[in-house]
């Protein structure tokens, strides 16, 4: 409020955003505990956080500012009728709707419409009037769906214990997410969202009873967003908005349930660090983190070790179900492995950790000690292990550049022991770009190589390598583990193409598991791609890497 009267005095009052303080104060004396109610709405938090950006000028918004801040008056009208008292406040118009937070939102204008609208509460009725068009309706009978009043949708399982969550497809601030949010639903979409959620809410409550009770006492509202351009599910919460979960549709109950033990994780960890900091905001080192496909700060992988050890958990208990345990099992192994390689990892960075946030990070230790004495498959101990090498390969050769230095060295000592040539460039640079880009795919083809890999290894098995379903020969030997054989089909996918990503990742996990031990394919799998792409004629890339072994520098790919 102090900031807004100092550094926009107009736009307050064409937001009414004074007046809607004033109702709702007025409102909190005479009953806070509803008022309360109405303002612990999540999306609350995130329109607050939204708006003092804006304030601060650390984001841009796409609306007037008088616009955001009128949704104060949104809360002010959601809590007179929740009291029961007449107030009258200033509300938002965006393309044409008005949006009043935990009830729903009613069209007063067209998609081009902007602006701030009077609306008014007395005596059960609620009143908009914008542009000349006044709406107004009560509650009784059907006197709201006749004029045009569409409330948020609740969905409510009861067995074996009430959950209810919102529905929130309505809401401006669904967009703050980083993934575009669905569409308004319709009652079929609704209806689908209210079974799935009925088949997750059995899923915990039968199963893991414990991450119900935290869910249940978490998650308030339900975000839907647009799945990914490859159909996985992609979920998300935020920091100002806590007990939101936004996700695409899930595939299966299940899977439901293991997106909101994960996101309810990071709620946690969210909470945690806003009582007591856990790790430094301001940006310092990157680290590899074995869920993602960028370098993150400590905090963020202090994130997702504590968020994927709950899915790990969550897919533990799941082995016992027969209809999915071969599946559960796998994730299990996977999940636990890469829980293992980012706890190594802040095991190492703890001076980045506050005191606070080292005791968090060493809680992680005795878990992953338990679960060494799980049993698991050996052939999911084996999938595992290498799709844990295949992200991590990957992501080397998407983030790291070899230096031109080292390259140009290697280049020369290369040429005078084999007697071959190099090419004549460079050694720094090919074509406008560093070493590493020129054998390294787009990301989204590193991508799409490691969940094509994963997807191949998460399929029924159906008797030898060549007769798993879809995927390239090479990667089906290897997810059968014959590692010689892949090797050598992906040495010819080599030849045939330097820079097949796909092929240089695959050789790298065969070579090192037919050998018994790490090379540099997976050691400096960026510096071996830049030499192959620098000495003439191109060797064979295992005869490059078994050289490259012996005169790699000491500490170079750690």
């Amino acid at each position: 409020m102090d900031l807004v009267e100092r550094e926009h005095p107009d736009v307050g009052v064409n937001a009414g955003l004074a007046a809607s303080f004033a109702v709702l104060t007025r409102l909190w004396r005479r009953a806070p505990a509803s008022v309360a109610a109405v303002l612990r709405d999540a999306q609350a938090g995130a329109w607050s956080a939204w708006c003092l950006r804006r304030l601060l000028g650390r984001v841009r918004g796409d609306v007037d500012l008088a616009v955001d801040l009128a949704y104060l008056g949104g809360f002010a009208l959601a809590a007179a009728r929740s009291v029961g008292v007449d107030a009258e406040a200033a509300v938002p118009v965006r393309a044409g709707w008005i949006i009043v937070p935990t009830l729903g939102r009613v069209r007063l204008g067209d998609a081009a419409s902007f602006g701030v609208a009077n609306a008014s509460h007395a005596s059960g009725r609620l009143r908009f009037e914008y542009g000349g068009r006044v709406v107004e309706f009560g509650f009784d009978g059907t006197a709201a769906q006749d004029s045009g009043w569409e409330p948020l949708c609740r969905l409510v399982v009861d067995d074996p214990e009430r959950f209810a969550v919102t529905l929130d497809d309505i809401s401006p601030y669904r967009r703050l997410f980083g993934r575009p949010p669905a569409d308004r639903l319709d009652a079929v979409q609704q209806r689908w969202w209210q079974d799935m959620l009925a088949g997750a809410w059995q899923v915990l409550s039968y199963r893991h009873p414990g991450w119900a009770a935290a869910i249940g006492s978490t998650v308030t509202e339900l975000v839907p967003l647009v799945p990914d351009s490859a159909g996985t599910g992609v979920s998300a919460t935020a920091r100002d908005a806590v007990g939101v979960v936004a996700l695409a549709p899930p595939a299966d109950p299940a899977g439901f349930a293991a997106t909101l033990v994960h996101e309810v994780q990071h709620s946690r960890i969210n909470a945690l660090h806003d009582v007591t900091a856990l790790y430094a905001d301001a940006a310092g080192r990157s680290y590899y983190s074995p869920w993602r496909d960028d370098p993150r700060p400590l905090g963020g992988l202090l994130h997702g070790c504590v968020a994927f050890l709950g899915v790990a958990d969550f897919w533990r208990v799941e082995r016992a179900e027969p209809e999915h345990s071969e599946f559960a099992e796998l994730e299990f192994a996977l999940l636990a492995q890469q829980v293992r390689v980012g706890y190594r990892t802040l095991s190492r960075a703890t001076g980045e950790l506050t005191p606070a946030g080292r005791r968090v990070a060493a809680s992680i230790g005795p878990v992953l000690r338990r679960w060494s004495a799980e049993p698991v498959a050996e052939r999911s101990r084996r999938l595992a292990r290498d799709l844990v090498a295949d992200h991590a390969i990957a992501w080397r050769l998407r983030n790291l550049r070899p230096d031109p230095n080292l390259v140009a060295r290697l280049v020369d000592a290369w040429t005078a022991e084999s007697g071959r040539g190099a090419v004549t460039r460079t050694a720094g640079k090919r074509n406008g770009q560093t070493l590493a880009d020129a054998g390294a795919a787009e990301p989204s083809t590193v991508l799409m190589a490691e969940s094509s890999l994963r997807r191949l290894a998460r399929s029924p098995r159906t008797g030898s390598a060549g007769h798993l379903p879809d995927g390239d020969e090479a990667d089906r030997y290897l997810v059968d583990g014959d590692y010689r054989r892949a090797a050598v089909l992906y040495g010819l996918r080599i030849e045939h193409d330097a820079a097949d990503t796909r092929a240089w990742i695959g050789l790298a996990i065969s070579t090192d598991r037919a050998h018994d031990g790490e090379t540099s394919l997976s050691r400096a799998p960026e510096l071996l791609v830049a030499l192959s792409q620098l000495v003439t004629p191109r060797p064979d890339p295992r005869e490059l890497a078994s050289w490259l072994d012996r005169h790699l520098p000491a500490g170079t790919g750690s």
